[in-house]
């Protein structure tokens, strides 16, 4: 908790972001989640999903997948 600079679970639970990746032949697919506090989870933000397209043979730009991340990450709540 250190890292996080908080200093109590509850504290950092009511303060974390959460975004799933998943990849198929298309690319990778961003989904940014709604913190529903300490006993909710998360919930999916489905408007705000996206796909950066990458055919599975092409060779990644880690940059792109960089820059859709941070993106993601505005979206989460």
């Amino acid at each position: 908790m250190n890292i996080a600079g908080v200093k109590s679970w509850s504290t950092f639970i009511k303060s974390a972001k959460y975004c799933s990746i998943e990849q198929d032949n298309e690319g990778f697919r961003f989904i940014p989640h709604k913190n529903m506090g300490k006993n909710g989870g998360y919930e999916v933000i489905q408007q705000n999903v996206f796909t950066l397209k990458t055919p599975f043979d092409e060779i990644l730009d880690l940059a792109k997948i960089g820059d859709s991340l941070n993106k993601v990450f505005e979206f989460c709540e």
